[in-house]
Order: C-alpha cells, then sequence, then structure tokens
C-alpha cells in the first residue's frame, strides 16, 4: 500500500467517525425530547415525581417512642433503630420538633459516651 492510500484510509476514517458522532448526538437529543415530553404528559394526568410526603402523625409517634427511649438512658443509635430511623433522621427530627423528654419516675440518665446530645435540649424556635 502506498502512502496515499493510507493518507485516504485515514481522512475517510475521521470523516466515517465525524459523521457517526454526529448521528448518536441527534438521537440523544430525540431521546431527551422524548422523555421530557412523557413528563409533561405524565404531570398533565396527575403524576407526582419524588418521594412521599411523611405521615406528621408516624413522625409524632415515633418521636415521642424515641424520646422515651433516650430518657431511659438508651442511646441514640439504639433509639433511632427502634423507630426505624438512622441516628441522622433522628437527630433532625429532634432539633426540628424540639427534644423535650417526657417526664419518668425512675429515670434513669447515662452521662458521657452514648448520650444523645439532643436528649435535654429546649426546642428551636421556628424559621421565619
Amino acid at each position: 500500500m502506498s502512502h496515499e492510500t493510507c493518507e485516504l484510509y485515514r481522512t475517510s476514517g475521521r470523516l466515517q467517525l465525524g459523521l457517526f458522532a454526529t448521528l448518536a448526538e441527534y438521537e440523544r437529543e430525540l431521546i431527551n425530547e422524548r422523555v421530557r415530553a412523557g413528563i409533561m404528559a405524565a404531570r398533565a394526568c396527575g403524576v407526582r415525581f419524588g418521594q412521599k410526603p411523611v405521615n406528621q402523625d408516624t413522625v409524632e409517634a415515633k418521636l415521642e417512642v424515641a424520646r422515651q427511649l433516650l430518657s431511659k438512658g438508651k442511646t441514640a443509635e439504639r433509639a433511632a433503630e427502634t423507630v426505624g430511623w438512622s441516628r441522622a433522621t433522628l437527630y433532625r427530627y429532634l432539633k426540628k420538633y424540639g427534644a423535650e423528654v417526657p417526664e419518668l419516675d425512675d429515670r434513669h440518665v447515662v452521662l458521657g459516651r452514648g448520650r444523645s446530645q439532643y436528649a435535654d435540649s429546649k426546642p428551636l424556635p421556628p424559621r421565619d
């Protein structure tokens, strides 16, 4: 094969590569348009996207159980696990709804490691 023939193949190869890249980009734009149209049609039919809203009564009931466990000296991790939350979720709800611990006659307080920092705190004022 001569040098001119190799150069011709290289040039036509770049042309083919450019054409395929352009076709792939065009197809991707068509897919995006179809997806956007499908989402708009679904919204028009009343479909709601995203996570379901949290039931307030369930949160308050779980928070009450967690507060009681914390007041008995259980760790925040154990309290969160009992109500089916992560420790971060428990802390977030304690911060949002206040960390008042119910008064118990035989209250057992464990100081130091494993004690929730929110167990004895007052509720925060609402944000504006």
